[in-house]
């Protein structure tokens, strides 16, 4: 992982709290060690809205929450694999191996943190279209961000209209209490 290439696209980030504890209370509870480049930009940017569409939670966000928010489509996915399991053919946590949601878009577009399960420790990324067809980008968050901010016509999750009259690239979600996991970005 390579921040650099992702500061120069969005900023310098206005946190640095990768040692949050909330971490700790958001992976205890569900059971996983999420990846430290996807814990890096939520610390970093977290909660926010990219270019007006890209949904952040945090896990100390208000009303972009990541606990709040992982219940929530948890729960969706149960509910759906009962009633129409082609819609989400892949386990969602609290199952062994399901996919941990991250981000949502104003279209409806969701993306997830695929855990290894080939022997590597590396984590990568699959979007469920509003359209419910699945994509796997077999690579890190930061990269796919990366990619999504720089290569719009490959991963059309922003739409570039938006690259267009959007002034500031992310913005704060909600204001967002320092406390003593915040160190100066």
């Amino acid at each position: 992982m390579d921040p650099s290439r992702l500061v120069s696209l969005l900023g310098e980030p206005q946190f640095n709290s990768f040692s949050d504890p909330a971490w700790d209370r958001v992976e205890g509870e569900w059971g996983l060690a999420l990846p430290d480049d996807y814990k890096w930009f939520v610390s970093a940017y977290g909660p926010c809205v990219l270019y007006g569409t890209f949904y952040v939670s945090h896990p100390r966000g208000a009303a972009l929450n990541l606990p709040g928010y992982i219940a929530y489509v948890s729960q969706e996915a149960r509910t759906s694999q009962d009633y129409c399991p082609e819609e989400f053919p892949h386990p969602v946590i609290p199952e062994a191996g399901g996919l941990v949601p991250v981000v949502e878009t104003f279209e409806g577009d969701r993306v997830f943190l695929r855990p290894p399960d080939d022997g590597t420790d590396d984590w990568t990324v699959m979007v469920r279209w509003d359209t419910w067809e699945w994509d796997w980008h077999r690579m890190g968050f930061v990269d796919f961000l990366e990619r999504v901010l720089s290569e719009p016509a490959e991963v059309p999750l922003i739409s570039r209209d938006c690259f267009e009259w959007v002034d500031v690239p992310y913005r704060l979600a909600e204001h967002r209490e320092a406390d003593e996991a915040d160190e100066p970005a």
